[in-house]
């Protein structure tokens, strides 16, 4: 699922095969919303008392499942493709994955101007 924004879109792959599964639209702020949402993903897990191995954990977990969903071709809901998008954030942020390997910033085609 693309879903673009107004400056484009950041697509997220997964799995062995490097899978797209998700994307978020780019525009007025959008992706350092969802950066932030993936901060306090990690701040609110310590702060209820959870380890960071378990935070990982439960974050590799849920790209896991909606990776195996998107290979199974079964239908994904736009907030599952949320949570994916800040587990995968949230992941970059504790550096467990590389960005440029799991992530493509996509720009908006400008269309041509017919003379």
């Amino acid at each position: 699922m693309i879903i673009q924004g107004r400056d484009g879109c950041v697509c997220f792959f997964w799995g062995p095969e490097q899978l797209l599964v998700s994307s978020l639209p780019l525009g007025v702020d959008q992706y350092d919303y969802y950066k932030g949402v993936a901060n306090d993903l990690i701040v609110d897990g310590l702060r209820d008392g959870k380890t960071m191995k378990e935070i990982i954990r439960g974050c590799h977990t849920l790209c896991d499942v909606v990776y195996s969903k998107k290979l199974r071709k079964d239908k994904i809901s736009s907030e599952t493709h949320q949570y994916f998008c800040c587990s995968m954030l949230a992941l970059i942020k504790m550096k467990m994955i590389d960005e440029e390997e799991y992530t493509l910033v996509c720009g908006r085609k400008k269309p041509q101007k017919k003379s």
